[in-house]
């Protein structure tokens, strides 16, 4: 299990900081909380140990969080600090990450901050730590190397900075004192012709490509030969980091390779040269003679199989089948017509693998040789593209086929993983705006490999690999994408446009040739059109949705019009005839009850209008006194001998005019309920919202689950529509909305989880 992580988070205000601390430990169960509720606090807390990151607030009483970080960077400079507030502003951030804050994170609604804090945390504090185990491992890497022959050393990407040198003086014959003024000293004792390529080897490297080379070097007054081999270390970006390398004196190598070469010159000439390997075979398969290129091609020594039987080194599925054919050549009568052949077939190589060789021989004894010439080369890079091509057909019909991203991400991994035989395989894809897939890395634990990331939408299959098993991953988070294991040497990075990228990591230096870039990027490419064909499918899946919804509200108008309209409409016709045919003396009662009738729709369209014109949209959010909203919202109502009372005098950030329509729906409906005398009141939820409260009749507990429905209405003279107009403005702000019993038996509405300012 990773180690604990301890956090000190300071916040002024105490609730505050203990629900923080609680969901924080909740987020990740590796963080132990603990709580100050101002600076001097905090820093006592620091001082009695043991704190691992540090979580602040900006505005404080006394001291802000600029001034805390001030401090806590004098007494603990790589503490890691993050600024974790609702207040402040871009030059804040700016001014807290210039002043050594390690991050900064706005506060937000809901909890789902904790979880996005949580990690930030882990990330800050996985990255102190990683570094504190750097810098024991130079300082152990140091002690390793004091007794190797060679000069092991590592420099930055420019070759400003000499990182870490062993054995310079015993390799070159000069000052280490010279080298760490000047990282660049070395280059003194460079052979003047061989200058250009040690610069051209080092810029190559600067650019992130390893080397492997010899040349001359000026030691003590004499010519002496080196052998370096370097090897650019890449970040989580893809950026070269640093560069490592060593160098080796082979000066004694070079003199007897000199000789060797005078002997061999004529023998070369002849035979090195070829690109095939030739092999002379006497009639029951041992071998006579092996040409040079052997060593190239199979790495064994030319003499090395010298009376060994060669069908003893075909596989065994294969030999059968080369082992007919040339007897079928070597049995032919003396006077039949030669024939050539050619077979391929896979011949085990000194390592112990297996490689491709296409042979042809014509079956004739060479009579100078005394045996039967046979030809070989090596083709297995061929087999190798002929198999990756015949995957990347599978595979591009698998994501042809694929109706979810899961499947072609899957189809990504485990192609890549099975076919190019990378150690290990991630897809990170990003969709509007979320990541799907977080970075991963690489641990090594008594030679164990864990991979680790987050999956957060779709699911697909990511593996890591030791010797001799393959580990399902279930337990993943970010960190750097180069693994941490010196055995794990090569990277591959490759966008899938604007999804996300493709990542491999391998323990094969060589991994990553021309081909296999070439097979993942084709792959990539079909990937990336099936991802943006589903994208397309998805937003025309959600265009479908929001018609869907659409006609659903424009149904509930067409019900409103249907049916809330024609009572008002036949009130009006059913009064206009009346008066017609009774006469002047009853005039007046049927006009009121067509005035009447005349209000009613004027409601109803106001509504509907209100309806169609903001829906469930709010515009710009600004600061608001609830005291100040309130009273503008009761003199804009026709009040009559209502009361109100405001017992909250707090500011919240809203849009302005739609919080003023949901307090003067609340007042016209609690006037429209509780007579022209009742009393509203508004007060405060503590810090989790606000009421409004009157003294009227209430609302019946059966009625309270259906009262912000679209046409509700227990008024003759109600639309239907204020307490849905209500229900939308608070469900766009982001709170919640309840309605229970007022302390005086009224109706009570409850708006809660509002984030007020201050």
């Amino acid at each position: 299990m990773a180690d604990p992580i301890r956090v000190l988070h300071v916040d002024d205000d105490a609730e505050f900081a203990e629900l923080a601390a609680t969901f924080l430990e909740r987020a990740d169960d590796r963080l132990s909380v603990v709580t100050a509720t101002d600076v001097e606090t905090g820093l006592d807390r620091l001082e009695a140990g043991g704190i691992d990151c540090v979580v602040s607030d900006y505005e404080m009483p006394g001291r802000n969080g600029l001034e805390f970080l001030e401090a806590v960077r004098a007494a603990y400079p790589d503490l890691p600090f993050i600024l974790f507030t609702a207040q402040g502003t871009d030059e804040v951030a700016s001014e807290a990450i210039s002043a050594g804050a390690t991050d900064y994170c706005r506060k937000e609604t809901g909890t789902a901050q904790y979880t996005v804090l949580a990690n930030r945390i882990e990330n800050a504090v996985e990255r102190r730590r990683s570094e504190r185990d750097a810098d024991r491992f130079r300082r152990r890497l140091a002690d390793l190397t004091e007794n190797i022959p060679d000069c092991v050393w590592m420099f930055d990407a420019e070759w400003e900075e000499l990182v870490f040198v062993s054995g310079y003086e015993r390799v070159w014959g000069r000052s280490r004192e010279g080298l760490e003024d000047d990282p660049l000293d070395f280059l003194q004792a460079v052979h003047p012709a061989d200058r250009d390529l040690v610069e051209e080897v080092m810029e190559a490297a600067s650019n992130g490509e390893a080397n492997d080379v010899e040349y001359r070097i000026r030691r003590n007054g004499e010519t002496g030969w080196v052998w370096v081999k370097c090897e650019p270390v890449v970040d989580e970006e893809g950026n070269v980091a640093r560069i490592v390398g060593f160098t080796r004196d082979i000066t004694e190598r070079k003199t007897q390779e000199r000789e060797l070469e005078r002997l061999t010159r004529r023998y070369r000439a002849y035979i090195e040269n070829a690109m095939d390997v030739i092999t002379v075979l006497e009639k029951d398969g041992t071998i006579s003679y092996e040409s040079a290129a052997i060593e190239r091609v199979l790495g064994y020594e030319p003499d090395e199989l010298i009376g060994e039987n060669a069908f003893e080194y075909i596989h065994p599925d294969d030999r059968d089948r080369v082992l007919e054919t040339f007897r079928s050549l070597t049995e032919k009568p003396a006077d039949a017509e030669p024939d050539r052949k050619r077979i391929e077939y896979r011949f085990q190589h000194a390592d112990g693998s297996w490689v491709w060789l296409e042979s042809v021989t014509s079956g004739v004894i060479d009579t100078a040789l005394d045996g039967y010439v046979v030809n070989s080369r090596k083709i297995s890079e061929r087999k190798d593209r002929e198999r990756t091509l015949s995957a990347l057909h599978a595979a591009a019909r698998r994501i042809g086929g694929a109706d979810e991203p899961a499947a072609v991400y899957e189809a990504l991994t485990e192609t890549a993983e099975r076919i190019l035989e990378f150690d290990l395989v991630a897809v990170d894809v990003e969709r509007d705006g979320h990541l799907i897939q977080e970075a991963w890395t690489l641990e090594v634990d008594d030679r164990q490999y864990h991979a680790r990331t987050s999956l957060k939408d779709d699911t697909f299959a990511t593996r890591a690999y030791n010797r001799q098993e393959t580990i399902v991953v279930d337990d993943l988070r970010e960190s750097e994408i180069t693994p941490a294991d010196p055995e794990y040497r090569s990277a591959l990075t490759i966008p899938i446009g604007e999804f996300g990228t493709f990542q491999t990591v391998s323990s094969d230096v060589e991994a990553f040739d021309r081909h296999d870039r070439e097979f993942a990027e084709l792959l990539v490419g079909h990937a990336t059109v099936k991802l943006a064909q589903l994208q397309d499918k998805r937003a025309l899946r959600e265009r479908t949705d929001q018609l869907e919804r659409q006609n659903e509200r424009l149904d509930e108008f067409v019900s409103v019009v249907s049916h809330d309209l024609r009572n008002p409409v036949s009130v009006a016709k059913g009064n206009l005839e009346l008066a017609r045919s009774d006469g002047p003396e009853t005039d007046e009662e049927h006009l009121e009850e067509v005035d009447w009738a005349l209000d009613r729709i004027d409601g109803l369209i106001e509504d509907l209008l209100s309806l169609a014109r903001n829906g469930e949209e709010i515009g710009e959010r600004q600061r608001i006194d609830l005291e100040s909203l309130t009273e503008r919202c009761w003199r804009s109502v026709a009040t009559a001998d209502a009361t109100l009372e405001v017992e909250c005098d707090r500011e919240l950030e809203a849009d302005a005019g739609r919080l003023q329509q949901l307090f003067e729906n609340l007042v016209r409906n609690a006037i429209d309920h509780g007579g022209n005398d009742v009393t509203v009141r508004i007060g405060d939820l503590e810090d989790e919202g606000f009421y409004i409260a009157d003294d009227g009749p209430g609302i019946p507990e059966s009625d309270r689950d259906s009262v912000f429905d679209v046409g509700y209405s227990t008024s003759s003279d109600g639309t239907g529509f204020g307490l849905y107009i209500v229900k939308q403005i608070v469900d766009a702000h982001g709170w919640d909305l309840r309605v229970t019993d007022s302390a005086d038996g009224g109706a009570r509405f409850e708006i809660t989880d509002v984030e007020f300012a201050g």
